[in-house]
């Protein structure tokens, strides 16, 4: 579900906090600035903005585009599969969280 989703998705940055503590400990190098500014704001950002951009887009592809294009039937799981890789694969190539953006485009 969309709901389960979001909790995973929302664990994301807490994940990185920890990695990154991990990795500050053995280089004493400062974390959290980056930490903030990358893994928080940017990337969630990133999921939840292209997500809703690519939702929207693909569900008026889906089920406004006149019938005569023949994009797909909207019962066709193909087309479902096809907006999770879109949302998952452009929101990655931006560095932003792929797996939250799937769950906002649904």
């Amino acid at each position: 579900t969309s709901e389960a989703g979001l909790n995973d998705g929302a664990a994301f940055p807490f994940v990185y906090l920890a990695i990154a503590i991990a990795l500050s400990s053995a280089s004493g190098e400062p974390f959290f600035t980056r930490w903030l500014a990358v893994d928080v704001l940017w990337k969630i950002a990133a999921g939840v903005g292209i997500g809703w951009l690519g939702g929207k887009v693909m569900g008026y592809l889906t089920f406004y585009l006149p019938k005569r294009s023949g994009l797909s039937e909207t019962r066709d799981g193909f087309v479902a599969l096809g907006i999770t890789c879109l949302a998952y694969g452009s929101t990655e190539m931006l560095h932003g969280y792929g797996f939250l953006a799937v769950f906002v485009a649904a």
